[in-house]
């Protein structure tokens, strides 16, 4: 339902608020007073309030007291009962009375919370708040929601969390000598040497990438593959994962981790509503609002995995990943994105009548969106991405999925499920497929090479294109952004609009699909 309601008062012996449901606005509603997770005691929201028949909150009589015998009241906090959430505290009305903004602009700029009332979250029991970060950071709270699909009306959500723990594999030292072997290879043949232009990817890969490249030229199996079985906290996944920068920050601060907590929560949320298992929250009914965000995350991980037959809990191949503690281990963010995108490419399939279609992925990722897709019986499936990456995709697939056939550069393919090919591959025209796909990378590189690939796709690809990215322009070097898919299709030609739509799981992304007309 559309819940309201404020703490509005708590001095050391007295909590009070006010709670209503705007569906039934006269019917009066049981609240739990908890101290940390102790409920306290149960009490009637049924107290006449005229400011509230004032401003048309039901009947007004909707609220509540609760005195404590000896004590301090300040602690407390009230949820419904049943509810994940807590009745929120309100700001304090001398933050409300004074605004600011840049001259000619129509937006506010934002006000950050009192010290007093920064110190009365601190201390709320069970931390059901993001802290804000010290006042010498930017307010992240603001930004954080524009992150989200859901509302934060009822408080950040809290669940189980914590880092994923990877063990050495019988074979990984085996696993990991071919993946070197590939890498050299991959680096012999290189046609473009050393004439790479640059972008995105080339600046993160003289920042992050040096260490693991190192340990691959000098052929340190052990090394390599200690470093890849923690890759989610190592250089090798910034901009995929999670990356060192990334994983420290995790590490050190809690408000960081509610965050990624939080935008997890809200993915997984997310693609419980995409699949039909949740209700589609809105704001503008007088229905169900803002509880999604709070659900199980156990519950929503059991559900998906019955409806469409797949765990959403990837293999615990690869340690350091933060994310949601589940009973199979952690799910972290990338997983759900993945997962869905294996989704939407099996609903392709099925549309264009095509029973085993065969796949290409340009740039991807870690090897995620392969491992669901191979889950989904996707099994034709090829990665064309940088010699580096396809060192990290080599090990995260042939670990997760073992009982899989996995080609690796130069090695002779057979009946193979999962291809892995370094970028100038694509441009071989004795490949096809039915299916090109890429998601979160396409505007990070070069546009030549972004162009490239959409040209060479109307000789090699039969049906569609699928994108899910990014049009945020955002600054890709010195002197260039990055680009908008929808602007280089245009330029590429031959690649005809089906659709486009907001991606069902991350805000502000884009889901489109192109009809490849032969060239």
């Amino acid at each position: 339902m559309a819940y309201e309601g404020y703490l509005d008062f708590q001095s050391g012996e007295e909590i009070r608020g006010w709670v209503y449901d705007s569906a039934y606005p006269n019917t009066a509603l049981d609240v739990e007073v908890l101290h940390g997770d102790t409920v306290l005691a149960t009490v009637s929201a049924n107290q006449f309030r005229q400011d509230l028949l004032d401003v048309g909150k039901g009947n007004g009589a909707h609220g509540f007291a609760y005195k404590l015998d000896g004590g301090d009241a300040t602690k407390l906090t009230a949820r419904l009962p049943g509810k994940r959430w807590l009745i929120p505290l309100p700001m304090p009305s001398s933050l409300l009375s004074v605004w600011a903004r840049v001259p000619g602009k129509r937006w506010l700029i934002p006000q950050r919370l009192s010290s007093l009332l920064l110190s009365l979250w601190v201390h709320l029991p069970g931390k059901h708040w993001l802290l804000p970060a010290p006042p010498a950071r930017p307010n992240v709270t603001l930004r954080m929601a524009g992150r989200l699909e859901h509302s934060l009306e009822y408080g950040f959500p809290h669940a189980a969390q914590g880092f994923s723990q990877a063990v050495a594999a019988a074979d990984e030292l085996a696993i990991v000598a071919r993946l070197i072997e590939a890498y050299h290879r991959a680096m012999t043949d290189d046609p473009q040497g050393k004439t790479k232009k640059s972008d995105l990817w080339s600046s993160v890969g003289n920042v992050y990438h040096q260490p693991i490249i190192e340990l691959l030229w000098r052929r340190d199996v052990q090394a390599v593959a200690d470093y890849l079985r923690q890759a989610h906290g190592r250089g090798i996944t910034f901009g995929i994962t999670q990356g060192d920068d990334v994983t420290q920050t995790l590490y050190a601060r809690t408000d960081a981790r509610q965050m990624v907590l939080t935008e997890s929560l809200d993915y997984l949320a997310s693609l419980a509503e995409y699949l039909g298992l949740l209700d589609v929250e809105s704001a503008e009914q007088s229905g169900q609002w803002g509880q999604n965000l709070h659900r199980d995350p156990e519950q929503l991980v059991a559900a998906i995995k019955d409806k469409i037959g797949v765990s959403p809990v990837p293999p615990q191949v690869v340690g350091a990943g933060f994310g949601i503690q589940t009973g199979a281990g952690i799910l972290m963010g990338r997983d759900l994105l993945a997962l869905y995108a294996a989704l939407r490419l099996r609903h392709l399939a099925g549309d264009y009548g095509v029973a085993k279609p065969v796949v290409c992925e340009i740039g991807g990722g870690l090897g995620g969106l392969a491992y669901f897709a191979n889950r989904l019986g996707l099994t034709n499936y090829t990665i064309i991405d940088l010699p580096l990456i396809n060192v990290l995709q080599g090990y995260y697939l042939l670990r997760s999925l073992p009982a899989a056939e996995v080609c690796l550069y130069g090695e002779p393919k057979a009946s193979a499920a999962i291809t892995l090919l370094p970028t100038w591959c694509f441009a071989d025209d004795q490949r096809s497929y039915d299916f090109l796909v890429n998601q979160d990378s396409l505007p990070e590189m070069h546009a030549d090479y972004a162009l490239g690939y959409l040209r060479q796709a109307r000789r090699n690809v039969r049906q569609a294109f699928l994108s899910i990215n990014q049009e945020a322009r955002a600054p890709q070097s010195a002197s260039a952004r990055q680009s908008v898919v929808r602007d280089l299709a245009q330029q590429a030609g031959g690649l005809r609009p089906v659709y486009r739509f907001r991606h069902w799981l991350r805000a502000g992304y884009v889901e489109e699909l192109f009809a490849i007309e032969p060239g």
